[in-house]
């Protein structure tokens, strides 16, 4: 354990500064390197992503605001929200734990605690870029339904309201589209995008099931990847586990 009381300094307390200084050393890196892609994400969203706030180390916080249309009542889609103020917090041990988000506009999704915490509900990767985070966000507070997660909502009256929302008006849902622009390959990446990564031979994709009868060997539907936002061309009919070709990333999909 590391004490400021430690009158001596031994092997363990070198070690346990060295730690210290390689988790400091890893936040600051890290942090470099978000605020580098934050500073791209107006251009990439074509405006629809605002920085209000840029993280430092002495202040590891971020203010966004996202131009997204979403629900902050049950009166949508007769009214909406179009904007939303998002922050995002860094502890200290960042990128080893995940940031918190918490939304401080009225909003309701199923997703988003009361307080505002939102709840990606998927297990946080450390090689997540800051840039990726946010825009899963976006895609969350639109409805998109690759990232609605409602076996665990986190608040069950926006849940109920969502369901017999989305059966009512289902042209209401997703209630905008994310579309940013890919920074390596400078092409335009979001769920109504053409699809530019395949399955095709990548086998490991597991995908199981069987194709309904009247589903023929030639249909394809799009599915986007959850985390690196590449289009995967999907056959039809077909359900089970996908590793996407391009972040070798495994989520469930069903076409």
């Amino acid at each position: 354990m590391c004490s400021k009381y430690n009158r001596y300094w031994s092997p363990a307390v070198a070690h346990c500064h060295a730690r210290n200084n390689q988790l400091m050393d890893a936040f600051s890196l890290r942090l470099a390197s978000d605020r580098e892609r934050l500073k791209q994400l107006p251009t990439r969203s074509a405006g629809r992503v605002e920085l209000l706030q840029m993280p430092t180390a002495g202040r590891p916080r971020a203010e966004i605001e996202l131009r997204y249309r979403t629900a902050d009542s049950r009166s949508y889609p007769s009214q909406s929200r179009a904007q939303t103020r998002l922050v995002i917090e860094f502890a200290a041990r960042y990128p080893f734990v995940a940031p918190v988000a918490r939304i401080t506009t009225p909003i309701l999704h199923p997703n988003v605690w009361e307080s505002g915490v939102v709840c990606l509900g998927s297990k946080w990767i450390a090689s997540e870029g800051i840039d990726l985070f946010i825009q899963r966000i976006a895609r969350l507070v639109s409805f998109d339904a690759l990232l609605v997660n409602e076996q665990s909502a986190a608040n069950r009256h926006a849940l109920v309201w969502y369901q017999q929302a989305r059966r009512q008006y289902p042209q209401a849902f997703p209630s905008d589209q994310v579309n940013w622009v890919d920074e390596s390959a400078q092409t335009t990446i979001g769920p109504n995008e053409s699809a530019k990564a395949t399955i095709g031979q990548t086998q490991s994709a597991r995908e199981t099931g069987n194709r309904p009868a009247g589903e023929g060997p030639g249909r394809h539907e799009i599915r986007v990847c959850p985390k690196c936002e590449a289009k995967l061309r999907l056959p039809a009919g077909r359900n089970g586990v996908v590793a996407c070709p391009r972040c070798s990333h495994e989520f469930e999909a069903r076409t």
